[in-house]
């Protein structure tokens, strides 16, 4: 309901003071100082319908109202350099220390990894 990948411009980027953690089924990224970072979470920057309903179809899937994430803006720094703020849901659950870190925050290449082992 909204949510496209960028048709032009589209963007990879990395934020730093975040670490990507494994849930098992989903990744969570939760805030730590940049030198614990594993650096930082990659991720695909995407646009979002015009208006609240789009956030509000993301908030609902990201478990906003019950608690599981917290939709805060970050700067991303796009793979050309640029910077850029973005919406990015952050773990907001008490139980993250129980979760393994994702060394370099891409949690695709984690599951293929994982795939393969």
């Amino acid at each position: 309901a909204g949510l496209r990948p960028r048709a032009k411009g589209a963007a990879t980027g990395r934020v730093r003071g975040l670490a990507l953690l494994d849930f098992g089924a989903y990744p969570g990224a939760v805030p730590v100082a940049e030198a614990r970072d594993g650096g930082g979470v990659l991720g695909d920057l995407v646009e979002v319908g015009k208006g609240e309903d789009g956030m509000s179809v993301l908030d609902t899937y990201e478990g906003v109202r019950a608690g599981l994430f917290a939709r805060t803006v970050v700067c991303v720094v796009k793979e050309d350099g640029k910077e850029e703020a973005a919406w990015c849901y952050v773990y907001e659950r008490d139980d993250a220390r129980l979760a393994a870190l994702i060394v370099g925050g891409d949690f695709v290449a984690h599951v293929e990894k994982r795939r393969r082992t």
